[in-house]
Order: structure tokens, then sequence, then C-alpha cells
């Protein structure tokens, strides 16, 4: 699956703020941490977004985007760790198994 991040890249979507950290270019839309969940505020995460380039791409070249995007509800697919490509599952959620490859957002009692 390719993510919208890199969708972005190949349609000509402008970057937000460049910024340089770490020694790499990163695309800031939201100024955040993906390792701090407080970061971005109630009911949200940072996402860290890595960026795929088409060889040929021209002009600038971030190596990932940085935004806060809502935690995941129920039913959502989950990764159950914080600081990855998604939001972890809202406190009311667990992220468990729902096969052998899937985990999802699943209410606890």
């Amino acid at each position: 699956m390719i993510s919208l991040a890199v969708l972005m890249l190949l349609v000509g979507t402008s970057h937000a703020a460049l910024e340089t950290r770490g020694g790499v270019i990163v695309d800031v839309i939201n100024d955040c941490e993906p390792e701090d969940p407080y970061s971005c505020g109630d009911g949200y995460c940072c996402v860290k977004d890595d960026y795929v380039y088409l060889d040929g791409y021209t002009g600038e070249r971030p190596a990932y985007r940085l935004q806060c995007q809502p935690l995941r509800e129920e039913g959502e697919w989950c990764l159950g760790h914080i600081g990855g490509p998604v939001c972890p599952c809202a406190a009311e959620f667990e992220c468990r198994r729902s096969n052998s490859f899937l985990r999802r957002c699943t209410r606890t009692y």
C-alpha cells in the first residue's frame, strides 16, 4: 500500500514548511515529536511519515513528514505502539490482533 505522503509527491503537492532536523530535511506540517505522546494535544498524536521518491523527481526531498493526526477509533487498524506511521488507539480502545496480519482498535470493557 502506498502512503498518502508518497501519493502527494507523485502529483507534485508542495511541502508545508521544510526544516533541517538532525542533519536531514523534514516536511513539518505540525511541530511535534513522534516519541512524545503529548506534543499534539488531547486526542491526537504525532505521526512520522517517511517519503519515497521516484527516479527523476526534482525539487526538495525531505526524508519524512511530521503531522498531528487523531488517535485511532474502534475498528480502525493499528500498530500497537507510539511513534509509527499511524496513531495508537484512543484510551478506551486496545490494539488487538484481528487476524494473522492486522490489528484493530477494540473497545476495552
